[in-house]
């Protein structure tokens, strides 16, 4: 009774560990999609009244445009690169709890191998 409660509750674990998983990575492709052709458009609204105004020439425009293009570049890494960098980090979690886990097994065996001595 006892082993099948917790069987039952792991995988509760599983599945909603699962629907997470599902939900961050549906949020992540809606940001892909959408961040790279709102990005031009915000850049024309934003750059757009200067020039209509005169405040600045089309050159000095274009020089804005190209510098907020790069601004936003360095952002578009990351938002991009989210989910490799995300696999890498639980890649490196994993390898340091089981690195953790045998440094512990490894000092637990060498206290058991000092008692018999």
């Amino acid at each position: 009774e006892a082993e099948l409660c917790r069987l039952q509750h792991r995988f509760e674990r599983i599945k909603l560990n699962t629907w997470q998983t599902m939900l961050l990575e549906k949020r992540l492709a809606v940001v892909q999609k959408w961040y790279s052709p709102l990005r031009e458009i915000l850049f024309m609204c934003i750059l757009a009244p200067f020039f209509i105004t005169g405040v600045v020439s089309l050159g000095r425009l274009k020089q804005c445009e190209m510098a907020l293009d790069r601004i936003s570049d360095s952002f578009s890494f990351l938002v991009e690169n989210y989910s490799n960098l995300s696999t890498y980090r639980a890649v490196v979690d994993r390898l340091y709890n089981f690195r953790s886990s045998c440094l512990a097994y490894l000092k637990s065996r060498k206290e058991r191998c000092r008692r018999w001595k």
